[in-house]
């Protein structure tokens, strides 16, 4: 009954509709954000440690090659 009204209020009030939105669509874009970068970090990493295992750079951009196919 309670969460009948709670988001019956929602439903009806467009202000609340739209600070709901702007709350949702920031977490959204954050979310983007941090994935993007983790992303990066994550085939950096791979590179180096390409590097670092196979001794030399003639590999290290392979695993930049192999995400991105």
């Amino acid at each position: 009954m309670i969460n009948e009204m709670k988001y019956q209020s929602y439903s009806e009030s467009p202000e609340k509709q739209q600070c709901l939105q702007r709350r949702t669509l920031f977490i959204v874009v954050l979310a983007q954000i941090l994935g993007g970068a983790g992303l990066a970090a994550g085939i950096t990493i791979g590179a180096l440690l390409a590097q670092d295992m196979l001794g030399t750079d003639n590999f290290a951009g392979l695993p930049s090659a192999i995400f991105t196919l």
